[in-house]
């Protein structure tokens, strides 16, 4: 978790030294508000990830994750559509 913290960390005095900071902050906002935002899938995260620290129901929170993590990559036309339909573009 350290690490994670110390890479967006890391984007952060990136983006304001090179002087994006309004940009990138734009682009998280528009992943966050609007059509076809991510908050759904964080509340999942968060509930099932809380229903994980009961010891009886860890198994079930793994299998559930997996499962959101499966849908994810599938969802919306699928993830390898899309990784092919990018490589061939930028052959082009």
């Amino acid at each position: 978790m350290p690490i994670v913290l110390a890479i967006v960390g890391i984007f952060i005095v990136a983006s304001a030294v090179l002087g994006n900071g309004s940009a990138l902050y734009a682009l998280l906002l528009s992943d966050f508000k609007g059509n076809g935002n991510f908050i759904y899938w964080v509340a999942c995260f968060i509930i099932i990830g809380s229903i994980g620290t009961i010891k009886t129901f860890q198994a079930f929170s793994n299998y559930m994750m997996a499962l959101i993590l499966i849908v994810l990559i599938l969802a919306n036309g699928g993830l390898f559509t899309k990784l092919q339909k990018q490589l061939q573009a930028g052959t082009q």
